[in-house]
């Protein structure tokens, strides 16, 4: 079946009267008939597109799109009695059935990255994935821990980001580290501190950006002391001693 909508065959009046002084038989000229219908209609070839916010969307790409933001898209196709249908796992709200056809995604999330969508016409199909891009975010294990002085201290964060982030600050109490600290070593998602000191107590917050935004985390660390005796600035202290006892009778 051919639709007009999709070629059309233009034939000149000249050639009209040509044809009408041509001699040759009526089965030949069916034939010929035949073949100028039906090879222009074969030469026709559909056209499938998918685009969002006025840029094109193409079979296998992948469509980065921030959490939170809306995403929209248009599927078209050049068959004017064909009806648009999208193939995908979650729930879209859908436009009208037609040629053209809406798609709307609000306030997208990040579980939805690596989701799959397909628009098809039923002759032809267009399939993409969205990536949701999103800032990072970082926990542990516990808000607070604690530790005896002398000891060893290690924490490896979680984070949650996409894209990962390709670094990161820690700071204890506002002070950027390792800030010339021998026994402390940090990575992009871990802290070790070693030989603990009563100047290592305080908060601990992890940072960084990975261009969409940026995030952080945060613990506290108590590091517990023994009692020390001090009298003035020499490092020593003393106390007086006073015993009582009770009266003694001698002979």
């Amino acid at each position: 079946v051919f639709s007009p909508a999709l070629c059309s065959v233009r034939v000149k009046r000249s050639s009209l009267d040509l044809w009408e002084r041509t001699n040759m038989s009526l089965s030949l000229k069916i034939v010929l008939i035949v073949l100028a219908l039906f090879v222009p209609f074969c030469q026709c070839t559909n056209t499938l597109t998918v685009t969002s916010g006025g840029n094109p969307i193409n079979n296998g790409d992948t469509v980065d799109i921030e959490e939170e933001d809306d995403f929209n898209f248009t599927c078209t196709t050049s068959m004017s009695l064909a009806d648009i249908d999208l193939l995908t796992d979650i729930e879209v709200t859908e436009g009208p059935l037609g040629s053209t056809r809406d798609f709307y995604l609000l306030n997208v999330h990040r579980n939805l990255t690596g989701t799959e969508f397909t628009c098809t016409d039923n002759t032809d199909s267009i399939t993409f994935t969205l990536n949701v891009l999103f800032a990072p975010s970082y926990s542990f294990s516990k808000p607070v821990f604690t530790r005896f002085e002398g000891e060893d201290f290690f924490i490896d964060s979680t984070v949650e980001a996409n894209p990962e982030p390709s670094g990161a600050i820690w700071i204890r109490d506002g002070v950027i580290l390792p800030n010339d600290e021998d026994n402390i070593d940090i990575t992009s998602t871990s802290i070790t501190i070693t030989n603990l000191q009563r100047k290592d107590n305080g908060t601990y917050t992890i940072t960084s950006n990975n261009g969409v935004g940026e995030g952080s985390g945060s613990f506290d660390l108590i590091v517990y002391y023994g009692p020390e005796l001090t009298n003035g600035n020499n490092g020593s202290g003393s106390f007086d001693l006073i015993v009582y006892y009770g009266p003694e009778l001698t002979n």
